[in-house]
């Protein structure tokens, strides 16, 4: 078995053929399409993990199966396209079948656009020693882009302490981010630039040389989630998975690999070694480091950001973050993080006479209940009414004003979320945590959870109800800590570090 690109020399060894494509998504499905035209041949689709059942493009229904399949069909029938930028990682799961593996089979791969790019500038640089630059990129991959994750996160706070620490004397500090336009207040800063992702692919060849520059060159590169952008990197260049947050939500399905990355940084042992579990990473692979942007709530501000945001005064300020979940809009029974139904749009408060009773009470302690939405929410979906002592805030709120959520969290005397890793962040402020739990059944049988028996792992009060929410609030009014035990026995479990050091101690692991 051998693994062949596909190009126009050798599409007519497969014209006609029945085919079978190996991870194709809807946009790589369509690039092989209009290069190729093969469509009318494609007969199905495996993949090690999918929500739906089949694929639609251009009124043609394709199936989606899992590797499993393979076995139950007569492989000498077919020919097989690889239509994933992890190629080689799909090529080496291909050849553990043995109906496939002969030594005349040859498995062909397509590259994209992007890929094809990236191939040629690999090529290009490959005998051109590294050269002192570090690349930054954060946020998940640009087709589901959100405005102000692509510099946010680990991956920024990281930047800062080496932009203030004058690494950018030594290192040239390079940014992937949407619009580069929009940071221009690093303008001036030596050896630090930004450039579009967008460029990866773009026709203007002065850009595209610059990003793939960057990129094959870069001795090290940081990134949160988006590691596709560098997955063809040198065998000398080092990709560090800063990741974005040690919860309690189980990623079911996460298709990793220990070739995406050298590295997987993380806040304690115990998390490092369920990571390295999910992820299919070698223990030598996780830096138990702690998180950078954790380093930012227990940082001075000179800018006092609840006068920026216009957040009433009061005795005690409690901050909710929910993370939203409903029945996915695939039709399938799959709770996500993108929205919820109910009267409100949020749970346990989830009425119009809850929100009145709960407001009522806040006001009544002098309270401010300030709710931080997912990223993915949008404010229009929740509907609070006008009550004088619930803040929504949004996302575009926070981008508006460059805000990162722990600089402001580091405001809160206390917090309410459900399983979301920001609880794991505040631990470090060893303040009251609560943790609203009313569809944790179905979040068990549908994501599931890191730790088993859950409520054994969470540092703070169980909300089932209202009458739990407002104790909590009561609580904080009244400067009482009932769960402080448990919570500062959990901290020393799940934090390793409470120094506010996280970001040094990435660079001196790395020897940076």
């Amino acid at each position: 078995m051998k693994l062949e690109q596909l190009s126009p020399e050798n599409i007519s060894k497969i014209l006609g053929k029945k085919l079978c494509l190996f991870q194709a998504g809807k946009r790589y499905t369509e690039e092989l399409e209009q290069k190729y035209g093969v469509l009318e041949n494609v007969e199905m689709i495996i993949k090690k993990s999918f929500k739906v059942n089949n694929l639609i493009i251009r009124d043609k229904t394709i199936p989606i199966y899992e590797y499993s399949y393979l076995d139950t069909i007569c492989t000498d029938e077919y020919e097989f396209i690889i239509t994933d930028g992890y190629y080689r990682e799909i090529y080496e799961r291909v050849g553990q079948f043995k109906s496939i593996n002969t030594s005349d089979r040859v498995i062909y791969f397509f590259p994209n656009k992007n890929t094809e790019f990236y191939l040629y500038y690999k090529d290009k640089y490959k005998n051109q020693p590294l050269d002192n630059i570090i690349v930054f990129r954060s946020g998940p991959s640009k087709d589901a882009y959100i405005e102000g994750t692509d510099f946010y996160d680990n991956a920024r706070a990281l930047f800062e302490h080496m932009v203030k620490n004058k690494y950018n004397e030594k290192y040239e500090l390079v940014w992937f981010v949407k619009d580069p336009q929009k940071h221009t207040d690093y303008e001036g800063i030596k050896n630090v630039t930004f450039m579009s992702f967008d460029w990866a692919e773009t026709d203007n060849v002065e850009q595209r040389d610059a990003y793939y520059r960057a990129l094959c060159l870069a001795k090290y590169i940081f990134f949160t989630d988006a590691y596709g952008f560098c997955r063809e990197a040198r065998t000398d260049q080092l990709r560090i998975q800063l990741w974005h947050g040690c919860g309690y939500k189980y990623s079911k399905g996460r298709n990793y690999h220990e070739k995406r990355y050298e590295y997987y940084t993380v806040v304690s042992d115990i998390y490092g070694n369920l990571f390295q579990k999910i992820n299919s990473l070698r223990k030598d692979q996780i830096l138990v480091t702690g998180y950078p942007k954790a380093d930012w709530l227990l940082e001075k501000s000179e800018i006092d950001y609840l006068e920026l945001l216009n957040i009433p005064p009061a005795s005690k300020y409690i901050f909710w973050l929910p993370t939203y979940r409903m029945v996915s809009n695939e039709g399938l029974s799959f709770l996500n993080e993108y929205s919820n139904f109910s009267e409100t749009g949020l749970p346990v408060v989830d009425t119009y006479e809850k929100m009145d009773e709960l407001n009522s009470y806040l006001k009544a302690r002098n309270i401010q209940l300030v709710i931080k939405l997912h990223p993915f929410q949008n404010k229009e979906d929740i509907d609070c009414g006008n009550p004088s002592n619930i803040f929504l805030l949004d996302n575009a709120e926070l981008c508006k004003h460059d805000i990162m959520i722990n600089r402001l969290l580091a405001y809160a005397d206390a917090l309410i979320s459900d399983y979301s890793s920001v609880t794991t962040d505040y631990l470090l402020l060893d303040r009251p945590i609560a943790f609203t739990l009313d569809d944790i059944d179905e979040y068990k049988e549908s994501r599931g959870f890191m730790f088993d028996n859950i409520c054994d792992w969470l540092p703070g009060k169980e909300i089932w109800n209202m009458t739990d929410y407002i104790s909590f609030a009561g609580m904080i009014a009244d400067g009482l800590d009932f769960d402080k035990h448990k919570r500062q026995n959990l901290r020393n479990k799940l934090l390793k570090y409470h120094d506010g050091n996280n970001s040094q101690r990435v660079l001196d692991m790395l020897n940076i």
